[in-house]
């Protein structure tokens, strides 16, 4: 199956921004839709990838930079032995209240992108395609929407999503994986950023479907880097 190419164009982006002089593209999917997939082949075909989970498991690591203002918010009890986020504790209060969640991402996101915009500055230098940003919550953050040049968008029905999650993470049980999912940006709000759209619900052990749709993808963004050249 070929990228559902919704808005074959640039996004209207404003130059300069604080994103390096380069094609930017973020990407994003729901959890367990292989949007990791995608970026790994991609960064095969030329990109360079900056990932957003990454920096913020960086950042909520034990003496991460988000770790004194996140105790100083939340308490100590959200700090596991070791100095880092108890990801367990967090995700149980985020569940209960989800006011919890806005008062976390107020923490990390301006942390994030500081540290996502110095770190693509340093790759774009070795960037033949783009610098791709895997972005879990693009669809949702105005911030970023407003500094990239092209969006992808992983798409995968929930059901198959499920399974993958589970076979991947046995101790998190259907309905916590589908609480998961249902708080996070929809299929729909996802595919009315997107540039392109890839389905990756059918797919085999070596991928080679999805492989399929990102080497058209990539021929897609190797015309765009052309075009902007000239």
């Amino acid at each position: 199956m070929l990228p559902l190419l919704l808005n074959n164009h640039l996004r209207p982006v404003v130059r300069p921004n604080c994103l390096p002089n380069v094609l930017n593209i973020g990407l994003t999917g729901g959890i367990g839709s292989g949007k990791s997939v995608v970026a790994q082949l991609l960064v095969e075909q030329g990109a360079a990838l900056v990932d957003l989970d990454v920096i913020a498991h960086e950042l909520t690591s034990a003496n991460g930079k988000a770790m004194p203002s996140i105790e100083r918010v939340f308490g100590a009890h959200v700090v596991a032995k070791d100095g880092a986020l108890n990801r367990s504790v967090m995700r149980e209060l985020i569940f209960n209240d989800p006011s919890h969640k806005v008062q976390l991402e107020a923490i990390i996101h301006p942390l994030i992108l500081s540290t996502a915009v110095e770190l693509a500055h340093l790759k774009a230098k070795n960037a033949p395609l783009c610098v791709l940003y895997d972005i879990p919550l693009l669809a949702r953050s105005v911030e970023w929407l407003q500094l990239l040049d092209w969006i992808v968008v992983v798409d995968c029905v929930e059901d198959v999503r499920v399974q993958r999650i589970r076979a991947r993470s046995p101790l998190l049980t259907e309905e916590m994986i589908r609480r998961i999912i249902s708080s996070q940006a929809s299929a729909a709000e996802m595919k009315a950023i997107a540039n392109a759209v890839l389905d990756n619900t059918e797919n085999d052990v070596k991928h080679l479907q999805l492989k399929g749709q990102v080497n058209i993808l990539a021929g897609y963004i190797r015309r765009i880097n052309s075009s902007r050249i000239k």
